[in-house]
């Protein structure tokens, strides 16, 4: 096995102007038998959500504009 290791560098954080275009947020710990559609349907209760992305245990949720998914980090 060829392993190779490296010092991990530190990511920079995103200026504010970057951040104020983001419209997604990442939901994690999902259980299985949570469905796009129940995701979609608990956001919208923020504002109006352009889609949902499920994979596994986690999901993105896009909305259509910022301000709602400010709203909808405290879910």
């Amino acid at each position: 096995m060829d392993l190779v290791v490296d010092w991990a560098e530190q990511q920079e954080e995103p200026d504010e102007e970057t951040m104020a275009k983001v419209k997604v947020l990442y939901v994690r710990n999902l259980k299985e038998a949570v469905s796009e559609a129940q995701l979609k349907e608990m956001f919208a209760t923020h504002g109006e959500v352009d889609h949902v992305k499920k994979i596994k245990d986690y999901a993105f949720v896009h909305f259509v504009e910022r301000e709602p998914a400010i709203k909808g980090e405290g879910v």
